[in-house]
């Protein structure tokens, strides 16, 4: 498995994370860290993601793959979009 770095934004890491759940039925491996102070790399995703970008506009999920980003990223119990509200309101 190659070490590739990417520039991640609340734009990309939903798509890339898309992506790799669609071709290969999980998601992006945040097991590692980045050899100085981050065991893993778990705290991109309370940064950038939301559960809500892999949910269709009726609520529905149209695939599988989708269904499975969801509740991946749900399971951290930080979707961006719920604390910016509560920061902000």
């Amino acid at each position: 498995m190659p070490d590739m770095k990417l520039p991640l934004s609340e734009v990309t890491l939903p798509l890339l994370e898309a992506v790799m759940t669609r071709n290969t039925g999980n998601g992006i491996d945040f097991s590692q860290g980045n050899g100085f102070d981050q065991k893993n790399s778990e705290y991109i995703i309370i940064r950038y993601m939301d559960s809500g970008f892999f949910v269709s506009g009726d609520g529905s999920f149209r695939e599988t793959w989708q269904e499975i980003a969801y509740r991946r990223i749900k399971a951290y119990n930080y979707d961006v979009n719920a604390h910016w509200g509560e920061k902000m309101g």
